[in-house]
């Protein structure tokens, strides 16, 4: 049975009742839940350890716990403190600490008179009827202590840098065994229940398993990953379980010399996480090759993808380092450090395509806006531009440099791609024309992300050791800074103005592009964060760490998957941690998700009178899409929308509609009087600057059509028949050509009535 987990809060010990019909699950807060087996219902929740029950001076960690045979009774370790509890009440019956140092097991002797507990250098017995406790051993030099018996009649301590494993008597101190190991770091030494084996991790992988009543080894294998903890054996004495380094668990019969098997993680390590462009769906990408598709709300697992290819790879290579979901969301291409990209149905879970080959062979990939084509760079410094309906290539591109491409992405209209080397430089491609545009050369030492702005204008980069900048395309210079990481930057992701900048280490932090101001800084203890992805709307952001995933929203950094938590009509607060009726003043209530949020759902705007999130504001207000609000007008360099009765200010106007430059207004048509700009779909009075009128005054171009050219510096393109009657007409002649086709003007004439 799978329990979920806890808001906040990670599982630090873990004990069972006897019957095994019950679990007691020590959490870092100084809490132990009661779990019912058979139900997976929580039944209890005990703040054990806490000022006031008088056991720590904190909500302290729970460090070991270990049950009586009877189960009747739990002493619960901390990290200087042994307290022992009745049960099923949790009356507390005895507590005390010898200002002892990280407490790492606790047990009951084989008559339950004692609680045997181990420190990190000495040993002492908590007297289950007085209370008192007694020192039983001080360990020796640099030992450490591994683990007790079942029966608390033994441990065993070793030495890392004398390369020695000692077995304990625990109520004398008397060494009952010792054996040699070689010397060095990351020994382990775990008794079996009965006390008669013993099974030790040495240096250089080496794991054995000795019988401590013959003297005799039973296992002795090397060559197994280097993840070793937790070791453990099963009641029966005969199998011991160890940890793979994929994260699952391994089966060994040590009276057979016998592998039996691995048991797959039910929680593996992600390495890539990707977001589906409505925020419906995050994919996973983990370290065995294998991809889990979540419900982004709910966290549930809808569909694995992929097959456990690990042994395919050599140390150190990814199996991913792309994940990229398809504009219309369904498909995901996936690529890694082995050669071959495929391409998933997120619909149905299949492979729908497998491209091979060197061309197949990338560093690094990106879906191009408004097609079905991907743009991917090679080992070898090509691009290919592949056709995700033909599985064919569209394009191919020769790069003259030799340098490895980190990061390729496309601007919104298709037209470029723009790719980050490991060089620090910034190349501008065309695609229809396979051309490169510009080069930027940074200046940076170590950039190893870069996203871009939704306009197209501008990329974003970042790295390791150099500052957060902004870059302008067009001109490619240098435009802004943002202030570095403490830690260095992993991972970047931007959406509706927002960036967000991944550190490292914890940082996770929030900035508006406008400003370059800090937003939010969200700690996050738990991830060293190694890949950030955030939803079209800008409303969720997906991030993976080292320990584990959240999902948050970018204004508070809530975890989304927590909102279940709360009943009906209460909100789950994210700055809080709780359950509210009503949400704190600059949040709105998220009746869909159940949630207190500064951003409203796509479709949704907070509306500050009633701390609600609605899908129409109230008369006299515009709803904002940038900010998600409900606001008395619209901002510069925004339209109002109209859609029934509804009133919003949007960035752009939707198509086929045009943007009213006299109004603030998107129209269907635009006014007499007005030039229609299709380069920004707008209607203007004048044309901006680097276009022109068309032939008949209708329309603001970039070049003029065949068969009319500009006459001197009129910034109206006139027509051949204009030209024989000018002054000059030989002039003029020799720049135009054919006469302006009706057919071309019927196309033009068509355009402006919005067919």
């Amino acid at each position: 049975k799978q329990v979920e987990g806890w808001l906040n809060s990670n599982v630090t010990a873990l004990a069972a009742s006897p019957d095994e019909t019950t679990i007691y699950v020590g959490l870092n807060t100084g809490i132990v839940l009661t779990i019912d087996v058979a139900s997976g219902e929580v039944t209890n929740s005990a703040q054990v350890g806490s000022v006031d029950s008088g056991v720590a001076s904190a909500n302290e960690a729970v460090r070991s716990m270990a049950v009586s045979g009877d189960g009747s009774k739990i002493s619960v370790a901390f990290q200087r403190t042994v307290s022992l509890w009745s049960l099923p009440n949790w009356t507390l019956l005895h507590s005390g600490t010898n200002d002892w140092h990280n407490i790492e097991q606790v047990v009951f002797d084989s008559y339950e008179n004692f609680v045997i507990a181990v420190a990190f250098n000495e040993v002492q017995k908590l007297n289950v009827s007085s209370g008192e406790f007694t020192l039983i051993d001080t360990l020796f030099g640099d030992a450490n202590f591994s683990t007790l018996s079942n029966d608390g009649s033994k441990f065993v301590t070793f030495s890392p840098y004398e390369g020695l494993f000692q077995v304990v008597k625990s109520q004398t101190g008397d060494v009952m065994a010792e054996f040699p190991a070689v010397p060095g770091p990351n020994l382990l030494g775990v008794l079996s229940p009965d006390g008669t084996k013993l099974a030790t991790w040495e240096k250089n992988s080496y794991l054995r398993v000795r019988d401590l009543q013959t003297n005799t080894t039973l296992l002795d294998r090397q060559g197994l990953a280097n993840s070793y903890k937790p070791m453990i054996f099963t009641n029966d004495n005969e199998i011991l379980v160890t940890r793979n380094e994929d994260g699952s668990l391994r089966m060994l019969n040590v009276i057979a010399d016998l592998h039996l098997g691995n048991i797959e993680s039910a929680h593996k390590e992600p390495q890539m996480v990707a977001i589906t462009p409505d925020g419906s769906k995050v994919i996973h990408g983990y370290c065995d090759g294998t991809i889990a598709v979540l419900e982004s709300l709910t966290g549930r697992l809808l569909m694995t993808l992929g097959q456990d290819n690990s042994t395919d790879r050599l140390h150190g290579e990814r199996a991913f380092h792309s994940l990229v979901v398809s504009n219309d969301g369904s498909k995901l291409i996936t690529a890694g450090d082995l050669p071959g990209i495929n391409t998933w149905s997120l619909t149905t879970g299949e492979l729908i395509y497998a491209y091979k080959g060197e061309e197949a062979h990338c560093t690094a990939l990106t879906v191009i806006p408004k097609t079905q084509r991907l743009a991917v760079t090679t080992v070898d410094a090509n691009i290919f531009v592949w056709d995700l309906n033909e599985h064919s290539i569209y394009k191919h591109f020769h790069r003259t440099k030799d340098s490895v491409v980190r990061v390729i992405l496309a601007t919104p209209n298709g037209s470029q791609l723009v790719v980050l080397t490991d060089i620090n430089e910034i190349e501008i491609w065309g695609i229809e024309n396979r051309s490169l545009w510009r080069t930027i050369k940074t200046k940076s030492s170590s950039l190893s992300t870069m996203v871009m702005t939704a306009d197209g204008k501008y990329v974003i980069t970042s790295g390791a050791y150099d500052e957060t900048k902004t870059w302008d395309l067009k001109t490619g210079h240098y435009v802004s800074s943002i202030e570095k990481a403490k830690r260095g930057v992993s991972s970047l992701a931007i959406a509706n103005d927002r960036l967000i900048l991944a550190g490292r280490r914890t940082e996770i932090t929030i900035f508006d592009l406008k400003s370059s101001v800090a937003l939010r800084n969200v700690g996050n203890r738990k991830l060293n964060t190694r890949s950030v992805a955030i939803s079209g709307d800008g409303s969720s952001l997906a991030v993976v760490g080292d320990h584990g995933f959240s999902l948050m929203t970018v204004g508070g950094a809530g975890v989304v998957g927590s909102a279940g938590a709360c009943g009906r009509g209460s909100y789950w607060d994210p700055l809080s941690g709780g359950c509210l009726v009503a949400c704190p003043a600059g949040l709105y209530q998220d009746s869909l998700h159940g949630l207190c949020t500064p951003y409203c759902p796509r479709g949704y705007f907070g509306d500050s009178s009633s701390g609600l999130c609605v899908s129409k504001c109230g008369q006299g207000s515009y709803g904002e899409q940038l900010s998600s609000k409900c606001i008395p007008t619209c901002p510069d360099r925004t339209w109002v929308l109209k859609t029934g009765d509804q009133l919003q200010c949007v960035a752009k106007c939707p198509e086929p509609m045009f943007a009213s430059m006299s109004d603030k207004t998107c129209v269907n048509k635009c006014e007499e009087g007005t030039l229609l700009s299709l380069d920004d779909r707008t209607c203007r009075l004048d044309c901006a600057d680097g276009s022109m009128q068309d032939p008949h005054g209708e329309m603001c171009v970039t070049s003029c059509p065949e068969g009319s050219a500009t006459y001197k510096l009129s910034y109206k393109c006139e027509t051949s028949e204009w030209c024989a009657r000018t002054n000059e007409p030989e002039v003029c002649m020799e720049t135009c050509g054919k006469l302006f086709s009706s057919s071309l003007r019927f196309t033009y004439s068509m355009i402006l009535i919005g067919i």
